[in-house]
């Protein structure tokens, strides 16, 4: 089985305003995920360390404004390989955990390259990029 190790996670949000958008920088990010915000939401993702090609994996992303969990939020998911355009072999599935938490499930990696997950709320997004060799 192919493995493959998440070895750089780039991070930006772009949030979606009234004529345009504006890029918001990421606050921190790791080969675990990262902290940012959409509007006035604060979002953590935590992703895999690894990856196998073929193999379902999932990210627990948090969504808090000040300090407190945020519900009732319908979040979207997508994981697009970014040098080709297409998604992996499942379609992403984002489901309420309860007190801010979301589980993002199906992410199927089918090949190595750059992924990107995007995580939309509000009107915004956040993405974080994995470039997988």
């Amino acid at each position: 089985m192919w493995r493959m190790a998440l070895t750089r996670v780039w991070v930006a949000a772009c949030v979606a305003g009234g004529v345009g958008s504006v890029a918001v920088g990421c606050d921190t990010a790791d080969e675990r995920g990262g902290t940012q915000h959409i509007g006035d939401v604060e979002v953590v993702a935590t992703l895999p360390g690894t990856w196998a090609i073929g193999v379902a994996s999932e990210v627990t992303v948090t969504m808090t404004r000040g300090g407190v969990g945020v519900t009732g939020l319908a979040p979207t998911a997508t994981f697009i390989h970014v040098a080709h355009g297409h998604g992996g072999t499942t379609v992403p599935a984002v489901e309420a955990m309860g007190d801010g938490v979301y589980r993002v499930s199906s992410l199927t990696p089918s090949m190595a390259g750059t992924w990107r997950l995007t995580v939309g709320v509000n009107g915004g997004t956040a993405h974080w990029d994995a470039v997988v060799r």
